[in-house]
């Protein structure tokens, strides 16, 4: 799960080399020509579009069925895909579901951060004696108590970085049980959410983009849900200037005689809490956390690697 997640993190960079007009500086002058033109070849499907995915200058689109495609800033097909066919695809459903579905894969995965909580704080108790000896040194050699103190020092550092990513990892894996136990308070009822309705009518799509940013100046459009057959209304997704949380929480949904804003900052702060857990897992604050994330992703694999040769020296040899 380390090894697979740190590889997540460098999405970016491989979408970048990968895709080549991915490279170009972001136009967002052609951005409502390039949805228009999304909404139409898919106008018969449910369709969602990550805009400029990953901050490069390509649109992800979402369909039925896992079925995805890239388009490039004038709205043009790329490529397109189902299911794992894409590499990320692929690492990030062995990372999350070990290939194995939604059942067997996804409970593996959540087992697995709900166990590694417990190891964290097993960890700790076990280091806690020996605290006042503990030195941020690595060896490398076959004697079991190099092996041992590397895996306890490497331990010690991680704690801290590890719980995090755990429990935001087993918060993806169980949401619904995560948001009654943290968000709605044992109660199946989540908090209602703070919107602000106002009695217009916008349907031009370039006239929503503007009426969006200017509800929340300095934003950054993040996702689209698209206007398709039997559906007219768009939900424009928007992270907010200053937002931690880059994912485009912030919503602002054009229904046929009604505007509906959702200001993320308003709702209440255990929603908030909750719904940052995904950013923080996956890197979506800024790029020092991303590269912090890396970093300690590595170390992770560094931790089970001295784990498992702390246990196999001292068994076998």
């Amino acid at each position: 799960i380390s090894f697979t997640g740190t590889l997540l993190l460098v999405k970016k960079e491989y979408l970048w080399i990968s895709v080549p007009q991915a490279r170009s500086a972001i136009d967002y002058s052609q951005l409502a020509g390039a949805l228009r033109s999304m909404e139409e070849r898919y106008f018969d499907e449910q369709l969602f579009v990550q805009i400029h995915s990953i901050d490069l200058n390509i649109h992800k689109v979402f369909l039925a069925n896992r079925h995805y495609a890239f388009h490039d800033s004038k709205g043009e097909l790329i490529k397109a895909w189902q299911g794992n066919g894409g590499v990320e695809d692929w690492l990030l459903d062995f990372h999350h579901r070990f290939l194995l579905g939604n059942t067997i894969g996804l409970n593996i995965a959540g087992g697995s951060g709900l166990l590694t909580i417990v190891l964290v704080f097993t960890g700790l108790f076990l280091w806690w004696p020996y605290r006042r000896f503990w030195k941020p040194t690595i060896r490398f050699s076959v004697k079991h108590s190099h092996a041992r103190n590397s895996h306890s020092n490497l331990g010690a550092f991680l704690a801290g970085p590890l719980l995090l990513i755990a429990v935001t990892g087993v918060i993806l894996v169980y949401p619904t049980e995560s948001r009654w136990l943290l968000q709605n308070g044992f109660s199946s009822s989540a908090p209602e959410p703070v919107i602000i309705e106002k009695s217009l009518s916008i349907a031009d799509l370039d006239a929503q983009i503007d009426f969006a940013l200017a509800e929340f100046p300095g934003s950054r459009l993040r996702s689209l849900q698209a206007a398709t057959k039997g559906k007219a209304e768009r939900v424009i997704g928007l992270s907010q200037y200053g937002a931690w949380d880059t994912t485009g929480k912030t919503s602002v949904r054009f229904e046929s005689d009604k505007v509906i804003i959702k200001d993320a900052r308003q709702q209440a702060t255990k929603v908030r809490a909750v719904g940052l857990t995904y950013a923080l897992h996956i890197g979506k604050i800024n790029l020092a956390y991303r590269l912090a994330l890396i970093l300690i992703g590595i170390c992770l694999c560094g931790l089970t690697f001295f784990g498992f040769r702390s246990f196999y020296l001292r068994r076998y040899l």
